[in-house]
């Protein structure tokens, strides 16, 4: 495995609820600079999204966000009685 893969590994592990670069170069040990560079080629090819204002800005794998959406979207079903088990709900 080369340097980059490894890197690229490290954030994307660090990746499983939104976190900000700071908070993933902590978590990984790694520097800010390489986890930004990191961030921006995994957001290019899909599989990191970004939200947030530009101090503040909290970086997520897709994968995650997907997970996020979907219990979201179960409390809110439970909360208005919507039986989403039917697909005619949609």
């Amino acid at each position: 495995m080369t340097r980059d893969e490894e890197k690229t590994e490290k954030v994307l592990a660090a990746m499983k609820k939104p976190r900000t670069r700071i908070e993933i170069a902590k978590i990984t040990k790694l520097p800010k600079e390489d986890v930004s560079k990191v961030i921006l080629k995994l957001e290019k090819n899909g599989i990191v999204i970004s939200r947030g204002s530009t101090s503040a800005r909290r970086h997520m794998t897709l994968a995650a966000a997907i997970e996020v959406l979907f219990r979201e979207l179960k409390h809110l079903s439970r909360k208005a009685k919507i039986d989403t088990t039917d697909p005619s709900w949609i």
